[in-house]
């Protein structure tokens, strides 16, 4: 008995579908945070992952693993605050 390896071609995703992978995830970080009593403000889709967007509040420390980040562009300077969570940036200003 001899077995044979037989190599295919990886699936190609489509855009729709990874698309609807991007906003499952988004839904259900949204849905966790509100639970857990954050403010969404916006759902944004990004190429990587999706990014929420939360009021700032006290609950904001209890996000383990918060990073402080900032960005420079001609408009001034942004500094805000950002956890990962199901795969999702979850981002707040700082305050």
């Amino acid at each position: 008995m001899t077995f044979e390896i037989i190599e295919q071609a990886p699936r190609k995703v489509s855009n729709a579908a990874l698309r609807r992978q991007i906003a499952e995830k988004a839904y259900q970080c949204a849905r966790w945070l509100r639970i857990n009593g954050f403010e969404v403000l916006a759902v944004l889709g990004g190429v990587r992952q999706p990014r929420v967007v939360i009021r700032p509040s006290t609950l904001c420390y209890q996000l383990e693993g918060a990073v402080d980040a900032f960005e420079r562009s001609p408009r001034g300077e942004r500094r805000y605050r950002y956890a990962v969570r199901f795969d999702c940036m979850i981002e707040w200003e700082s305050v």
